[in-house]
């Protein structure tokens, strides 16, 4: 656990955040095994609390401009924070629904960089819940907390908000590939 104390402790620091927060998420990434138990439980859910922190002062401060390291660190936070979402929000217990809205928060983002991370997670999360209402088994991957729910109007902002990104990319999204469906 003190590895974690630190790191989110160096995430306020401007010259050690981007490193703490790539440690961060290559913790945030890992997948709980058999013999994990309750300790690993227990740092992941000291993990959430950490990235819960971090991310209120994130999304309570104006975006910064893109070319800063600043911006750099939001786009690495908002992965991390999705990559938590996407492996461990059932470590959040009480405070899931808090995660859920600082997520939805970062989707909402008006840079696509700060918000396409959370995707993944989103796509996630919402065919969960259907597989739930459908009294199906999970096979996402991604475990809702007992008795958590997305937040309200969550399918809506998110269809709302990747609608504005489409339309806000325009051709600039088909450039992958030249006219004969190769490399340009």
């Amino acid at each position: 656990h003190g590895i974690l104390d630190a790191c989110a402790h160096l995430m306020l620091s401007v010259e050690f955040r981007l490193h703490a927060v790539s440690f961060l998420r290559q913790v945030a990434v890992r997948k709980k095994m058999h013999e994990d138990g309750a300790p690993f439980v227990a740092a992941m859910g000291k993990l959430g609390e950490a990235l819960m922190t971090t991310g209120a002062r994130v999304l309570g401060a104006p975006l910064p401009d893109v070319n800063s390291d600043e911006f750099e660190f939001i786009k690495r936070f908002a992965d991390t924070f999705a990559a938590f979402g996407t492996q461990h929000l059932a470590t959040t217990g009480d405070y899931s629904s808090s995660f859920l809205e600082q997520l939805l928060a970062f989707a909402r983002s008006q840079q696509l960089l700060v918000a396409a991370p959370t995707i993944p997670c989103w796509i996630a999360l919402l065919r969960e819940t259907q597989l739930v209402a459908e009294g199906k088994k999970s096979n996402t991957g991604v475990t809702l907390p007992p008795d958590s729910k997305l937040p309200d109007g969550a399918r809506q902002a998110l269809l709302e908000v990747s609608g504005a990104h489409m339309m806000t990319l325009g051709d600039k999204g088909c450039v992958l590939l030249g006219a004969n469906g190769d490399e340009p």
